[in-house]
């Protein structure tokens, strides 16, 4: 199919300014992009593909109370903490509280592995969901973030008292 010259660039350029029209009207999740930043596995990551994170994110609301992870589920979801604080606990024992800013559930999806703690909502929570695939696209295309990933997920394990390797007790390997 072809265009004879002028009218051809016409055609172009109206279809240019469509698209360019469409683009300007998709909201910017400015609140995800400045929550993504302070999240240290996302913190390295420019602009753009923080962007492409913000729009995959998903908003999940919990009460007081309400379990988000479970020890011992099979984990699909990355959890970020946009506001309200909840418990981290492992065999029914407390081992810590986060919050804003923080994220959760990054072993099961990096390690392909089961939950190794439940995480139960403290206070009324806001958080943003992150399915797996996006997660594991984004730190597969970002070294840097998958490196940091990594590191907080081996603290994680460390601070439950797990092995690094397969998240079992130190010695039942």
């Amino acid at each position: 199919f072809w265009i004879p010259g002028l009218a051809g660039a016409i055609v172009v350029l109206v279809a240019s300014m469509k698209l360019l029209a469409v683009d300007r009207s998709a909201p910017v999740p400015h609140v995800q992009i400045e929550l993504l930043r302070q999240v240290p596995i996302f913190a390295c990551l420019n602009g753009p593909a923080l962007e492409g994170v913000a729009h995959q994110l998903v908003p999940v609301t919990k009460g007081p109370g309400e379990v988000v992870i479970r020890e011992g589920d099979h984990g699909e979801v990355y959890y970020l903490i946009a506001d309200g604080t909840l418990v981290v606990s492992r065999e029914g024992s407390r081992v810590a509280t986060i919050g804003r800013g923080q994220g959760f559930g990054e072993i099961a999806l990096l390690r392909d592995s089961p939950r190794t703690a439940t995480v139960t909502a403290e206070t009324e929570v806001l958080l943003y969901a992150l399915d797996k695939e996006p997660f594991i696209l984004v730190l597969t295309g970002h070294a840097a973030a998958h490196d940091t990933a990594s590191a907080i997920a081996s603290g994680h394990l460390r601070s439950l008292g797990l092995h690094e390797a397969t998240g079992s007790e130190p010695g039942t390997d």
